[in-house]
């Protein structure tokens, strides 16, 4: 893994530790490596006691385009990205 993919993967395990709850979801990923599959298991990795009671991971090249959820975020943060 580079170390860009590494970060990545931190960045987005340590969001999802902040998230999680007892009523379960999908953790929707725009996934940061060639390889969205991999991507996600590396988050899952970083995840303690992963695979949690009804929660499942969904990492997609081009996630903002097929999850509203994504693409809500991705506004957001270049908005925030621009504001700053």
């Amino acid at each position: 893994m580079t170390n860009l993919n590494d970060h990545e993967v931190s960045l987005f395990a340590s969001l999802a530790r902040k998230l999680r709850t007892t009523e379960g979801g999908i953790l929707q990923l725009d996934a940061c490596d060639a390889d969205a599959s991999r991507f996600g298991n590396n988050v899952a990795s970083r995840l303690p006691e992963w695979p949690w009671d009804d929660w499942s991971i969904e990492s997609l090249h081009g996630a903002d385009l097929h999850c509203l959820a994504v693409a809500g975020a991705s506004i957001l943060a270049k908005v925030t990205r621009d504001n700053v």
